[in-house]
């Protein structure tokens, strides 16, 4: 994995694999288009819940009818939130195959010894993750 800045990121490409720089990294997301060099189309690879009310065509109603459903994806939407001082972690093609092999394997991850090992795959300051350096 890497860090980079704001400015870096907007460049990459569509398809760019990608979490918001955070202590807990909680969505992994994938880069759209670049809109205007300001904004760009974002989507999470993780199910979303969302009130059903929002997501519906029709309305729903009645008791049995449900006020959330899951979506897998979610469809693009635009980020929307120019912050500048951004930093994100950018899941290079390593990290996407390990994420990959153990989430297609998980038995086998879960006997092995690899989650033992020296798995760090990032290290910097809480500076970088909110914004004082990249």
């Amino acid at each position: 994995m890497k860090l980079v800045t704001w400015h870096e990121f907007i460049s990459m490409p569509a398809g760019t694999v990608y979490s918001r720089a955070s202590i807990d990294i909680e969505d992994l997301r994938i880069k759209g288009d670049t809109l205007d060099t300001q904004d760009f189309h974002e989507t999470s690879l993780l199910p979303g819940i969302y009130d059903a009310y929002a997501v519906m065509d029709v309305p729903v109603g009645g008791s049995d009818d449900p006020d959330l459903v899951m979506t897998h994806p979610s469809g693009w939407g635009r980020d929307g939130m120019w912050e500048k001082n951004a930093r994100f972690f950018i899941w290079e093609k390593e990290d996407r195959e390990r994420l990959a092999r153990w989430l297609l394997d998980p038995e086998a991850f879960a006997d092995s010894d690899e989650v033992n090992e020296d798995n760090v795959r990032w290290m910097g300051a809480w500076g970088d993750i909110k914004g004082g350096r990249a």
